[in-house]
């Protein structure tokens, strides 16, 4: 699951936050053993200004890329018997 959403804070504070999440493969997952990680960033216009969103964008394609790499590099995603 991937998001990315405007966000207003009581103090009047706003910006983009973004979330996705990382789950096992070929793993089920149940309400007392939930499977995988959500990551979740808040990037304040008073902080990036204009380039809040941009900046957001920019954080999830690191974030998840390297998610991804992980995964291929571990021996369990590629089915590695060794």
């Amino acid at each position: 699951m991937i998001g990315i959403e405007k966000y207003t804070l009581k103090d009047g504070q706003t910006g983009w936050q973004v979330s996705f999440s990382a789950t096992k493969p070929k793993l089920q997952a149940t309400e007392a053993n939930p499977i995988g990680t959500v990551h979740t960033r808040r990037f304040s216009f008073a902080r990036y200004g204009e380039e809040a969103f941009q900046k957001a964008l920019e954080w999830f394609e690191n974030s998840y890329y390297q998610s991804a790499e992980i995964k291929i590099k571990s021996p369990e995603a590629g089915g590695f018997k060794g």
